[in-house]
C-alpha cells in the first residue's frame, strides 16, 4: 500500500492511537487527542495498515499550506511499530516535500535524517534516568545545584500537589510571560485544555512550591507515561527566584520518583543557560532533528519574514 496521505476525517483514530501506543518511540504528543488540541486541522501520512505514521500539523497562510511545530509539542515525526530506519524517514519526508512548500517541524530522537537530502538542524534535549536510588542521583548534582537546594531548605519551602493548571499558567503570564511574544492567548488556552484532558486520563501531575506563609512561588506541570516523566511547563515568581524554588521543586519530584524505571525528560533547550540548569541535575544531553523546507515564491517568503519581524 505504501505511504498514503489522509485528511483528518479519513484517519482511523483507533488504529492511529494503537500505532502510537505500540511504537518503539512512543510520545504523548502524537496521540490523536493531543494533536486535536494543539493542531486542530492536522492530517497524516500512513504507511500500509498503520504500521508507521507521521502527523502533519498544518496551517494555511496566503493560500499556501505549511507545516509548523505546535506549542507544547517538542517532538513529532515518524512513529513506527518497528525500529525506524533512516530510509523510512526519508520516504516520509520526500512525501512531505512534494506536498508542502514550507515546513518547519521537529522530528523525534529516533528519526535519523540524511543531511544530504534534507536541510536539518539538530536540537538538544536533556534526560535523566531515575532508576538509581536518590543518593546516587544526588551525588551527580552540580555544586551550584546543591547550593540552590540548600537555599530552598533554608527558606523552609513546602511542596503541594493540589494546584489547578490555571494557577501555574497565571503565574507564568504575570512573570516571564510578560515579555514573551511566542505564546498567544489561544496557546495558553490550549495548554489549559491539554492539562485537563491529561487529568481525565490520569497522566498529569502538577506540583507547587510554597513559602511557610503558604504563598505559591513556583509551579510545574509533568506528563506521566509508563516510561517517561516529561517536564512540560513551569512558572516562577520573584519570591521563587530568591528562594531557589524551582531547583528545589524539581529535586522533590526526583526524590519522589527515584528508583523507578522512568526517564525524567526535561524537554531540553538549545539555550546554554537552561541547558546548564538541566545538566546540574546530572541529566544527559540527547538530540533530535528539526527540518526546515522552504520552496515558497520569493514574494510570499519575503512577506512571511516581514510579518515575523513586525510581530516581534
Amino acid at each position: 500500500m505504501g505511504i498514503r496521505w489522509l485528511k483528518q476525517h479519513e484517519i482511523d483514530i483507533d488504529k492511529w492511537d494503537h500505532c502510537i501506543g505500540r511504537s518503539c518511540n512512543e510520545l504523548p504528543y502524537a496521540y490523536s487527542w493531543y494533536l486535536n488540541t494543539v493542531s486542530p486541522h492536522w492530517d497524516a501520512l500512513v504507511m500500509d495498515d498503520y504500521k508507521a505514521v507521521m502527523p502533519l500539523t498544518r496551517r494555511v497562510r496566503w493560500g499556501y499550506p505549511y507545516l509548523f511545530q505546535p506549542p507544547f509539542t517538542q517532538q513529532l515525526g515518524v512513529f513506527s511499530i518497528k525500529p525506524v530506519a533512516s530510509e523510512l524517514v526519508s520516504d516520509f519526508l520526500e512525501t512531505v516535500k512534494q506536498r508542502f512548500s514550507l515546513a518547519e517541524i521537529s522530528l523525534n530522537k529516533h528519526n535519523f535524517v540524511d543531511g544530504n537530502k534534507f536541510p536539518v538542524v539538530i536540537n538538544k534535549n536533556f534526560e535523566l534516568s531515575l532508576v538509581p536510588d536518590y543518593q546516587t542521583l544526588y551525588s551527580s548534582y552540580s555544586k551550584n545545584q546543591k547550593a540552590n537546594l540548600r537555599k530552598g531548605r533554608k527558606h523552609e519551602l513546602q511542596m503541594g500537589d493540589a494546584l489547578s493548571p490555571s494557577e501555574v499558567i497565571r503565574m507564568f503570564r504575570l512573570n516571564r510571560g510578560k515579555g514573551l511574544a511566542t505564546l498567544s492567548e489561544a496557546d495558553y488556552l490550549k495548554l489549559e485544555q491539554l492539562v485537563y484532558k491529561m487529568g481525565k486520563r490520569g497522566i498529569v501531575r502538577i506540583y507547587g512550591a510554597y513559602t511557610p506563609r503558604s504563598n505559591l512561588c513556583a509551579g510545574a506541570i509533568f506528563i506521566t507515561t509508563a516510561q517517561r516523566l516529561i517536564f512540560l511547563f513551569s512558572s516562577l515568581n520573584d519570591e521563587g527566584r530568591q528562594t531557589g524554588a524551582m531547583p528545589w521543586l524539581i529535586d522533590q519530584v526526583i526524590q519522589a520518583n527515584a528508583g523507578k524505571s522512568l526517564i525524567l525528560d526535561f524537554e531540553g533547550s538549545n539555550d546554554p543557560g537552561i541547558a546548564r540548569f538541566y545538566k546540574g541535575f546530572g541529566a544527559l544531553e540527547t538530540h533530535y532533528p528539526a527540518i526546515r523546507i522552504n520552496r515558497l515564491p520569493w514574494v510570499v517568503d519575503w512577506g512571511r519574514k516581514l510579518l515575523k519581524i513586525i510581530s516581534k
